[in-house]
This record gives C-alpha cells, sequence and structure tokens, in this order.
C-alpha cells in the first residue's frame, strides 16, 4: 500500500494493481489461520466477527482517509502529501500484523508444533 502513495504518474498505479492483486490471497489464509484456532463450536461467531470487523472499516475508511486526503493536499497542510491515505492504510496493516504475531504467538494454531 505504501507504494501507492508513492506512485506519481498513472501507470505505476497499473503495474502496482498487478502485483497487488495477489494480495488478495490474503483474506482467505487469515481466516483459514483464524479458524483453525478456535474449536468447531465458535467458527460461526469467529466468521460473524470477521464480517462485522470488515463492515465497520468498510464505513469509517472512507470519510478518514477522505478527510486526512484532504488536509494533506489544502494549502494548510505542513506538507503536501496526496499519498497519505495509503500511508496511513499501510501503518494500520502493519499494527495489525503485529498483533497477529503476538497472538499466535501466545497460542499458536491448531496442528502446528511452535
Amino acid at each position: 500500500m505504501s507504494l501507492y502513495g508513492f506512485a506519481t504518474q498513472g501507470w505505476m498505479v497499473y503495474v502496482l494493481l498487478v502485483v497487488g492483486s495477489f494480495g488478495s490471497i490474503a483474506m482467505p489464509a487469515i481466516q483459514g489461520l483464524i479458524s483453525r484456532s478456535v474449536p468447531p463450536n465458535e467458527q460461526g461467531a469467529v466468521q460473524g466477527s470477521l464480517s462485522s470487523l470488515s463492515s465497520v472499516a468498510g464505513i469509517i475508511a472512507p470519510p478518514v482517509t477522505t478527510g486526512l486526503f484532504g488536509y494533506f493536499v489544502s494549502p494548510h497542510a505542513p506538507v503536501q502529501l496526496p499519498g497519505v491515505a495509503f500511508f496511513f492504510g499501510s501503518a494500520l496493516i502493519f499494527c495489525a500484523l503485529l498483533l497477529a504475531l503476538r497472538s499466535f504467538r501466545r497460542k499458536p494454531p491448531k496442528g502446528q508444533n511452535v
């Protein structure tokens, strides 16, 4: 996502879309890891929670990122940074990665010896 923020030409975005499309396999893989870490009688609750979080993010993200974009392209911004929404998204993904790593260290998915 950070590379999208640095793109200055339209053709760069197309290249990044091709490379970034491989990231679409991440969500099913994450759901698989999460579902293996809970008992069968809690699968519905976990999958429902993931869907709920995705919906909440879909509601909150547009106003937050457009606000960031609007501020950082305005004359009042300390620095002109049109890609700030992508950098913000990258920071959130990095934080989520750290939380996930910490969680899996405490309780690895079933069937894996750590």
